[in-house]
């Protein structure tokens, strides 16, 4: 299955909500494309979805750099920060700006 097969499924999983099918997708594509950081932001979208939300914040912040996944780890990290009001509302500031 080559990586455009792989995102698709991931996609799917997302879209018919299944965290977990699509963590183990998304966890599969980065064991066979290491380099591919569409993979490491379906990762930790998955963990946030899947209600792990400090490991799926560890998984999305340093993928702020990448210039690929800059604007949907943005947005998740917003989504994370605005939807939990557990977690800090500077963080979600900065996010914004």
């Amino acid at each position: 299955m080559d990586d455009k097969d792989l995102k698709a499924q991931v996609r799917y999983y997302c879209r018919g909500k299944l965290c977990h099918a699509m963590q183990s997708a998304a966890l599969d594509g980065l064991c066979k494309y290491p380099g591919d950081a569409i993979f490491g932001m379906y990762n930790g979208l998955s963990l946030v979805l899947g209600h792990h939300i400090l490991k799926g914040i560890r998984e999305l912040e340093p993928l702020q750099s990448e210039c690929d996944v800059v604007l949907g780890t943005i947005q998740a990290l917003m989504f994370v920060h605005g939807r939990y009001t557990v977690l800090d509302r500077e963080a979600l500031a900065q996010l914004d700006s």
